[in-house]
């Protein structure tokens, strides 16, 4: 039950976002006070509905981070993120085709690209191309590099590397202050 809920949820969310969220793009530009800024929030709002569907499936992942079932989850964020980008594809080319017999001559429809849909498509990829890391690999895609226990043939001080007795010197003074022993070296003790 839980690898069939972690299979299906993220891809509904992310459907579910793509495609609630389309026409934003008039409302977010209604929060401009300018023509530029109109134009701007207007393009932002066509990338937001494929963005925040690619965001929506990373933030579900790391959610589940940790669960025995990370793999499905991740193989549908995956899906799901490679059908939002054919929703983008599929209504851009719509979008382009209805533009091609108004297009000038020497200039092609694809010119006629909207960059704010490529945005959007290339996040979702990006959010995709990281699912798919999850689904490969599983919960070691979120582990961060631990520090390596290095051990050195002898067993009291390793193979350290000392710090010269004059940069010592130069670091800390010879009254020594609040810690005993900064210029006092084990490796040069020879009573011990």
């Amino acid at each position: 039950m839980n690898k069939v809920l972690l299979a299906l949820a993220p891809a509904a969310l992310m459907l579910a976002v793509c495609v609630g969220m389309t026409g934003v793009e008039g409302w977010l530009a209604g929060f401009a006070t300018s023509e530029g800024a109109r134009l701007v929030l207007g393009r932002a709002g066509l990338a937001l509905p494929y963005a925040a569907a690619g965001l929506a499936g990373v933030i579900f992942l790391f959610a589940a981070a940790g669960a025995h079932a990370i793999r499905a989850a991740g193989w549908s964020v995956a899906g799901a993120a490679a059908v939002v980008i054919a929703i983008a594809v599929t209504r851009e080319t719509a979008r382009l085709i209805a533009l091609a017999d108004r297009v000038p001559t020497g200039r092609t429809a694809l010119s006629y690209a909207d960059p704010g849909t490529a945005v959007g498509a290339t996040l979702a990829l990006i959010c995709g191309v990281f699912a798919l890391r999850v689904a490969i690999r599983g919960n070691a895609a979120f582990a961060a590099a631990a520090p390596r226990r290095i051990r050195g043939k002898r067993a009291i001080h390793g193979e350290t590397d000392w710090m010269g007795m004059e940069s010592a010197g130069r670091l800390f003074p010879e009254a020594g202050g609040i810690v005993i022993g900064e210029r006092y070296r084990v490796d040069r003790d020879h009573i011990a």
